[in-house]
């Protein structure tokens, strides 16, 4: 688990690395709303905001802190499910959790 799985992560931008849902694949956005399982993020389509429920299980991200910055990182939704409170009080040590 990096140090990023214990940060806030809304506020992010995020893309979709890969997800079983083939479709959300290069998929990318703002995260408004993070619950225990999805991710609400804001995407801009045609000109057009629009706003997309991600099941986090389910996708690998790659995050960066703004859209065009070049170093992103990665992680697999798998190891971010769960209530956001109870991820950032998580202790990590040597890239485990402890």
């Amino acid at each position: 688990m990096t140090r990023l799985a214990q940060e806030e992560l809304i506020g992010k931008y995020i893309t979709i690395k890969k997800s079983k849902n083939h479709s959300l694949e290069g998929l990318n956005g703002l995260i408004l709303d993070e619950t225990k399982n999805f991710f609400v993020i804001e995407t801009e389509k045609n000109g057009r905001k629009e706003r997309k429920k991600i099941i986090k299980s389910q996708c690998d991200f790659y995050f960066s802190e703004n859209h065009d910055q070049i170093e992103q990182i990665t992680i697999s939704g798998q190891k971010i499910v769960g209530r956001p409170e109870d991820r950032i009080k998580i202790k990590v040590k040597n890239g485990k959790k402890n």
